[in-house]
């Protein structure tokens, strides 16, 4: 026999946490089949003793209501004998836990007929099996108000009270969904309350941890994660709670969403109500916070519709981060201390530093474990079996009942965020940058449809620095450093002849230099687009030449500049210079008597400014 997966915290199929066996190999082939994969019998892996061992120690705890046998259909004439052999150790070691079983066959037209392979291996498999659904998944009566099976043709059947009176029993418990249930499970005046609720075949379990005692209004106005129990839901009927004005449009609260609000590093949800956009969700002490754009009335019915871009964008980067902060734990040691996720911009924090082909290793990891599609199961513990989990990282400040998002043979992690179902629907994640960070090193990373947008992105930018190289894509870098050092050798050859230019240039300033009444040379440039490195190199020469007062003012971009200085054995004062210039630029600037510099704001007349304030020099 061959399996599909082994869960071993399953809250859907069956009462309390459960670990629970889908099989392969299955006739019926229903229309809207949740595991349609499972119907080949060749699908999945081998079940060996290796993997039975594995099922009956997930089922040592306390917590562990019992066995769920799924498929597949467990009772195909080629499963039955490994089945039976499974539920025979099961309860060998756990007596008092349940079996449950999954069958698309009638109870009585079909298994009690004895037409499903030796009758003696489908008695000796009933008599052990604690409770039977019965019959094909018919997808025009599905109904979501059901526990524990899918339509209402689909029974749920107490198999011990039924063989015992000859006629089907079916399972004493309620349809539909739960009241809430509070429950105190801590000491006194510190609450924690456990909200459970089910829809369909799947539990919602919701917490809140209060310093006071609680009343109805605290319970009715905590809203229902609907995207908890099922990431792939779209849509939700709700009914609204609260609606008040707030300074983006309205806070709206309601009985369930499938909206998730902003938290632990995922971004929040964007969607609508009734057609009304909200573009952000946040929770506040149990209640889901809508900003919506229109306001609706307390007690009125609406549609809520997650906007499933953004929901799939924001389950890739969240489920991809932990995958790839997994590889580098698992290869390096390395612990993720640090979370974000902001649009189009993923990061990690690392607690050790790792080099680009390290972050490249664990990136192969990663997306082995994506593009083998393994399961992504979400699970609901006690804190005390929560920190017994294999983890990566632990936090015993969180206590009550925890939620564990577990990747199969990978990643175990407390998380609050929306995943996919399967690794697969992350589809790809790319380390696009690694750096220093504290002691460590930042991640940036992206998965999905950013990942694959981003890639593109810079595809365009490579293919177009290659056309303006000449150039293949694979030698760009090549190009880019053969094109620097062509820059570079120009530019030596412009410093070459900027020095000879500026030598020249020096010469004539100095011949055509008048005299002040303290027979110093005044030595001044103006300049229109000079470069500062330029302007510093002629004002040095100036300042070279004995008995000379140096002016030099020069127009950079849109800054006019000036610098003052004293040749040796000249006779003034640069800071008495500095301060005309400033007041006749409107800039700013000081120095010292020696040497002076400032600068103002670029202005059209600022070469009759220069004009001026060197006529002035000259005069003194």
């Amino acid at each position: 026999m061959k399996y599909a997966a082994l869960k071993r915290h399953d809250i859907a199929n069956g009462p309390g946490v459960r670990v629970s066996l889908f099989v392969s190999g299955c006739r019926h082939h229903c229309r809207g089949c949740f595991n349609p994969e499972t119907w080949d019998f060749n699908y999945g892996k081998p079940f060996t003793g290796e993997v039975l061992d594995t099922l009956l120690r997930a089922c040592n705890h306390d917590f562990i209501e019992g066995l769920s046998l799924l498929g597949g259909e467990p009772f195909e004439p080629e499963n039955q004998p490994e089945v039976l052999h499974v539920v025979q150790k099961f309860k060998e070691i756990y007596p008092r836990k349940t079996v449950w079983c999954y069958t698309g066959y009638d109870f009585e037209k079909d298994i009690l007929a004895g037409k499903l392979g030796p009758w003696e291996t489908t008695k000796q498999l009933l008599d052990l099996i604690d409770i039977l659904v019965d019959g094909e998944f018919h997808l025009e009566e599905k109904d979501l108000k059901l526990r524990f099976r899918g339509s209402s043709n689909q029974r749920v059947i107490d198999v011990k009270k039924s063989l015992a009176s000859d006629e089907v029993v079916l399972w004493d418990d309620n349809d539909g969904l739960f009241e809430p249930d509070v429950k105190c499970v801590l000491p006194e005046i510190f609450f924690c309350v456990i909200i459970i609720s089910r829809q369909g075949s799947r539990y919602s379990v919701s917490t809140a941890f209060l310093h006071k005692k609680l009343n109805k209004k605290d319970v009715s106005n905590m809203t229902e994660k609907l995207f908890e129990r099922d990431s792939n839901l779209k849509t939700c009927e709700a009914m609204v709670l609260e609606c008040e004005q707030a300074p983006q449009g309205f806070a709206v609260v309601l009985d369930r969403t499938v909206l998730f609000p902003e938290g632990g590093g995922q971004l929040s949800d964007t969607g609508t109500i009734n057609g009304a956009a909200v573009k952000h969700v946040r929770e506040t002490k149990g209640k889901i916070i809508h900003e919506c754009a229109a306001d609706f009335p307390v007690g009125s019915k609406v549609t809520v519709q997650v906007n499933w871009t953004d929901r799939l964008d924001h389950m890739q980067q969240h489920c991809g981060e932990h995958i790839l902060s997994y590889a580098f734990f698992k290869l390096f040691g390395a612990n993720n201390v640090g979370f974000h996720m902001n649009e189009r911009f993923v990061t990690i924090d690392l607690d050790k530093e790792v080099t680009l082909e390290e972050a490249f290793q664990a990136e192969d990891l990663a997306n082995r474990h994506i593009w083998e599609d393994r399961p992504v199961t979400v699970s609901y513990l006690p804190h005390t079996e929560v920190n017994k989990l294999p983890m990566r990282k632990k936090n015993d400040k969180l206590t009550g009942i925890l939620r564990v998002v577990s990747v199969q043979d990978g990643d175990i992690c407390t998380c609050c965020g929306t995943h996919p179902t399967s690794t697969g629907v992350v589809g790809l994640v790319k380390v696009t940058k690694i750096e220093k960070h504290k002691d460590g090193t930042r991640v940036e990373f992206l998965c999905g449809r950013w990942a694959l947008e981003d890639a593109r992105k810079k595809m365009r930018y490579i293919q177009e620095a290659g056309n303006m190289l000449s150039t293949k894509e694979e030698k760009v870098c090549e190009g880019i450093e053969r094109l620097e050092g062509e820059i570079a050798e120009l530019k030596e050859k412009l410093r070459a002849a900027v020095k000879q230019i500026q030598e020249a240039e020096v010469i004539k300033i100095l011949e055509g230099a008048p005299v002040n009444s303290a027979g110093c040379k005044i030595a001044a440039a103006v300049k229109d687009g000079y470069e500062p490195k330029d302007a510093k190199t002629l004002f040095g020469k100036l300042t070279d030449v004995p008995n000379v007062i140096a002016v030099v003012i020069y127009q950079s971009g849109e800054r006019v500049n000036y610098m003052f200085g004293l040749g040796a054995g000249a006779d003034g004062d640069c800071k008495t210079m500095i301060a005309k210039a400033n007041e006749l630029f409107g800039g700013r600037g000081g120095g010292k008597k020696e040497s002076a510099q400032g600068g103002a704001s670029y202005a059209d007349d600022w070469k009759e400014k220069a004009e001026k304030l060197i006529a002035a020099l000259k005069a003194e």
